[in-house]
């Protein structure tokens, strides 16, 4: 094209089957007076090929093929170099452009004056089509900041395609992309904005960024637990440490980022891989990190300093450890120290001039006050080489799990909740764990609801710890190199449902199972024809507990079919907000209506079937049935319902007839009980 307003430069290697729906995106743009660069770097299959058809077709279009494969900087590089237009872009061949990214580039930075614009990039996960604006915060305006310093958050957003570039202030600054070198973005962004006299930045969305978690090429974010990937980081940030020198404030927010993002990216690309797998890498990774002054540690999660102290002392052990808190899912998989739990451990070993305590300080999390219920325990499974039995083992991490703690390994469905228990029987056990044996097999199960499997029912297996703290249940792991076979349900199973249970560790070595088969045998109908005719209530593996530190509040209404089914009778989401967190309630399954908001851990529902149990447990009930009216634990509540009262049973008592009278009466009679 003669006189473009726009040179964009289109780089990509090996890419045929993405390079055709990036360039129809460029050549499509609603601003036309563009010239497209296409720099193939030397593709062994159709890329070029592609390019030079669309290229036959729109003379906007330059192709050009490097000699040899040289990587992204040298193709930018040379793009750059072929630039006509006064104004540069960049596009990758996985990625779009957004309809009206050029025009509105275009736009904002001659009406800014501005020597380089950046518009927002949406990520987006191929195959879902979730897609999320990348660092949102930079993006809630138009604005123009004079200078780096104006907006050091700046240095978070390192991507070069979000942007417009004057052509003529990247050769007056030689800015150019540091050759052989992955992440060579974040050091030609940095070059930028250090040179930058104005920036611009717009609200609008310019740039589709296309990420697929399981390509059969992993890009380089994709890559981290190769050691090049690893080394060519350190470099760029070596190589940006040079270009901050003197500025000092930057220094360290640079430091900062790698620390929160860089590295903790890093450490979780060392928990998923083995100890043999994660020698270099933590050797490369370490040289650099030692190095950061210690005060820019300061800004890490205190999960991460525990894991990062570990990492330079050399344990990898105790780092692992450490990232199941952060990269694992929550859990806590040590015994904490201190009166309040407020180390991660107990070492002895100074690091960079702070004592061992600073580093392992994790009292800012609070983990002492996680209430039972919420609490993930890091539980594993492993068996013998001969042995029967496996063995269960879950760390005590607060110390509080008292001895006679029970435990089950639970089949959880994914909507339908536990559906097959194991019980475990508890054994010797070392400090700071509780272990048990447990049979996974089909004659230590039991089905948890009365019914059979369905094919294909799914879901995870979990450990459920009963105690008089309460009920926990929490995801299980297995130890590696171990496996789980297949669990027949043939003694189990009824006409029709599966006959088979198969497990698949997942990469995490949390468990996964799915129900396979179908149950043909005569014995099979036979316990269909029981169960269709059995009145029996389904059993429950959630034991009616007292939950410490809380007074047990039952609501046990009067007892009506379910034609006769008073709506509204018990406002439970006015009940959490007031006294979810000081009392703990026990109501009717049926009561609920829509399910209350925050209701995990400040109430639980029951059968009828275990209204005796928590009746037993009871400090305060909530009740209209005329049994329970003079019990001195009683506060009469009855709803005024209006033209429904003519299906209860009269009360010949001072009954409490709207929400926030009983609200009234519960707060005093939990007063009463503090007093």
């Amino acid at each position: 094209m003669t006189n473009p307003k726009v040179s964009i430069i289109l780089i990509g290697h090996n890419d045929a089957a993405r390079v055709p729906n990036a360039l129809e995106s460029l050549t499509s743009q609603s601003f036309r007076e563009i010239e497209i660069i296409a720099v193939d770097d030397c593709s062994t299959d159709d890329s070029v090929a592609i390019l030079r058809a669309v290229a036959g077709t729109d003379p906007r279009i330059r192709v050009e093929v490097l000699a040899q494969n040289s990587g992204a900087s040298a193709a930018r590089n040379r793009g750059m170099e072929l630039a006509s237009a006064p104004l540069i872009m960049f596009c990758d061949s996985d990625d779009r452009y957004e309809f009206h990214a050029v025009h509105n580039l275009h736009a904002a930075i001659n009406s800014m004056g501005a020597d380089l614009v950046m518009g927002a990039t949406t990520r987006i996960i191929s195959g879902s089509g979730e897609g999320k604006i990348w660092h949102p915060e930079l993006y809630l305006e138009s604005r123009v900041v004079l200078g780096f310093a104006e907006e050091p958050r700046l240095l978070f957003e390192t991507t070069t395609w979000n942007k417009i570039y004057r052509a003529r202030f990247l050769r007056e600054y030689e800015i150019d992309f540091p050759l052989g070198l992955f992440y060579q973005d974040q050091l030609f962004t940095l070059k930028c904005y250090l040179a930058a006299a104005r920036i611009g930045i717009i609200p609008e969305v310019v740039y589709y960024w296309s990420v697929e978690p399981d390509a059969v090429v992993p890009s380089v974010t994709q890559s981290r637990h190769e050691s090049r990937n690893v080394s060519d980081r350190i470099v760029i940030n070596q190589l940006m440490d040079r270009e901050l020198e003197s500025a000092f404030a930057l220094g360290h927010l640079k430091n900062q980022k790698f620390l929160q993002h860089e590295l903790s990216l890093y450490l979780g690309t060392l928990f998923r891989l083995s100890e043999s797998d994660s020698v270099e890498l933590i050797d490369i990774l370490s040289q650099y990190v030692r190095r950061i002054p210690i005060e820019d540690f300061e800004c890490l999660r205190p999960g991460v300093r525990v894991a990062v102290y570990y990492l330079l002392t050399g344990d990898q052990g105790k780092m692992r450890q450490a990232l199941w808190w952060e990269k694992g899912g929550g859990f806590i998989n040590t015994s904490l120290v201190g009166r309040s739990g407020e180390l991660w451990s107990s070492e002895s070993a100074d690091l960079l001039g702070r004592p061992a305590a600073w580093w392992l300080d994790v009292s800012d999390l609070h983990l002492d006050l996680i209430p039972f219920e919420r609490r993930s325990y890091f539980s594993t499974i492993s068996k013998s080489v001969g042995a029967d039995k496996w063995v269960l083992t879950c760390v005590d991490f607060s110390g509080d799990l008292p001895r006679d703690t029970q435990a089950q390994v639970i089949l959880r469905e994914t909507r339908t909740g536990a559906l097959i228990a194991f019980t475990a029987t508890p054994v010797e056990s070392e400090s700071g764990v509780r272990s048990y044996h447990v049979n996974l097999d089909s004659g230590g199960a039991e089905l948890v609801q009365d019914r059979g499997i369905n094919p294909d029912e799914h879901g995870i297996v979990c450990v459920q710890l009963t105690c008089r703290l309460g009920v926990n249940r929490s995801d299980l792991h297995v130890v590696p190199g171990q496996e789980l076979d297949a669990l027949p349900m043939d003694r189990l199973a009824s006409l029709g449902c599966a006959d088979s249970i198969d497990f698949e560790i997942q990469a995490d070595s949390r468990i996964h199972w799915r129900a396979s088969g179908t149950m043909k045998s005569v014995m099979g109908a036979v316990r269909k024809l029981r169960r269709s005719r059995s009145a029996k209530p389904t059993p429950s593996h959630l034991p009616i507990v007292k939950v410490e530190g809380r007074p047990t509040v039952v609501f046990a209404p009067t007892d009506l079919s379910s034609t006769q089914r008073v709506p509204e009778s018990f406002d439970t989401q006015a009940w959490i907000d007031e006294f979810g967190t000081t009392a703990y309630l026990f109501i009717p399954r049926e009561e609920f209506i829509d399910r209350p908001r925050r209701s995990r851990f400040a109430y639980r529902s029951y059968p009828p079937s275990q209204r005796p149990a928590v009746l037993a447990l009871a400090d305060i009930v909530i009740t209209d049935r005329p049994e329970l009216i003079n019990d001195p634990r009683s506060i009469v509540f009855r709803r005024d319902l209006e033209a429904a009262d003519h299906l209860l049973v009269p009360i010949d008592a001072v009954v409490v007839d709207n929400q926030s009278a009983l609200h009234q009466a519960l707060r005093e009679r939990i007063q009463a009980r503090h007093a």
